[in-house]
């Protein structure tokens, strides 16, 4: 019991977990190709529902945003936190990983347990950054 209780209050990072948080897409993957499938699935989701933010967009800002966020037991998006060159970047990064679609936790020892995880724009997200780059982007 007291390593249930333990285990739901480590953050665990995904790299460290037996299995990584997934998407229903990803269940039918192995450990390896759910890491792939998590990330390429956020990276959809992200292209599919981004809204450059018009403030932005008017002040010419664009940049590097980081985003980090914990993924709970229940698989709940939690402590979203972000950096960016602008409150606006910052706004739009929170609401996009705020509407993810539902995840199965992460486990380790068959146990769902609280992970975390991290998009640096420039590692992840390099194609969309390319087409925020060339403004105008979407509909506004």
């Amino acid at each position: 019991l007291s390593q249930n209780i333990l285990s739901q209050d480590t953050i665990y990072p995904i790299s460290l977990v037996d299995s990584p948080p997934q998407f229903s897409v990803c269940s039918q993957f192995n450990t390896f190709q759910q890491k792939k499938c998590f990330e390429e699935t956020i990276k959809s989701h992200i292209s599919e529902n981004i809204q450059f933010p018009q403030e932005a967009f008017e002040l010419g800002i664009s940049g590097r945003v980081l985003v980090y966020f914990t993924i709970d037991s229940n698989g709940e998006i939690d402590e979203i936190k972000s950096r960016s060159p602008h409150e606006s970047l910052k706004k739009e990064a929170k609401r996009l990983i705020t509407i993810l679609p539902k995840l199965s936790p992460a486990k380790k020892d068959n146990i769902g347990v609280l992970s975390d995880d991290k998009i640096d724009s420039e590692q992840l997200l390099e194609e969309i950054l390319k087409l925020l780059a060339s403004p105008p982007y979407g509909k506004y």
